[in-house]
């Protein structure tokens, strides 16, 4: 059950670490696609593509621009797809809208990352809701570590109370001689061997002082 408790937080934290990871880089690639410089390019199909989700009764379908283009950088040819980073509405006006400001057959500018001429969009920009997966791997993380204490937390108390390990002394009950630290049942019993070993020992010596005398 303590595997079960820690392991899976520690998979969701695993998740919430690669949603945070490619958000962020998603989200910089956004913000400096603004300053990317732009070629003109041939705009090579233009459609809208549906994804339908969900079951017969229940059956959602979403809709989304699928526009594809070709462009060049420094006589090297290149073909794209990425149309914007921003998160654009499934409905199938704004795929219609997004298919009717990049006809087919038509030229229009491409922006393109000069660190990597093969990295491509037609809208550049960010907006806000490009730092949602990032929101969503922070939070995501955050509860994994609560959780984990959590679990750790419970852990240790059962097996104090089941008398597996000993508690802490804190500073005021080792400090006092006259109230020693509770220990656990197995070092109590410990304790008690040596305290009684001790009692022999002195008890002996007596005894042989007390012979010696006579």
């Amino acid at each position: 059950m303590r595997v079960f408790f820690i392991a899976v937080p520690s998979i969701i934290a695993c998740v919430a670490l690669f949603f945070i990871v490619m958000g962020t880089r998603e989200w910089m690639l956004a913000v400096a696609s603004t300053s990317w410089p732009t070629v003109e390019g041939s705009i090579l199909s233009s459609s809208v593509a549906e994804s339908r989700h969900g079951r017969k009764s229940g059956r959602r379908t979403d809709y989304f621009p699928k526009i594809e283009y070709a462009y060049s950088v420094n006589d090297v040819h290149y073909t794209g797809s990425k149309v914007s980073f921003k998160t654009t509405s499934p409905s199938r006006a704004s795929a219609d809208a997004l298919v009717d400001a990049f006809p087919a057959d038509s030229r229009r500018a491409i922006s393109y990352d000069p660190a990597d001429p093969t990295r491509s969009v037609l809208v550049p920009g960010a907006d806000w809701m490009s730092v949602i997966p990032v929101g969503i791997g922070v939070f995501s993380l955050a509860f994994s570590a609560v959780f984990i204490w959590l679990a750790l937390k419970i852990t240790r108390r059962m097996l104090l109370e089941l008398g597996a390990i000993a508690p802490a002394p804190s500073p005021s009950a080792t400090s006092d001689p006259l109230h020693p630290p509770r220990f656990g049942a197995g070092q109590n019993a410990r304790a008690q061997q040596t305290r009684m070993r001790a009692s022999e020992c002195v008890f002996g010596s007596v005894a042989l002082r007390s012979a010696s005398f006579q």
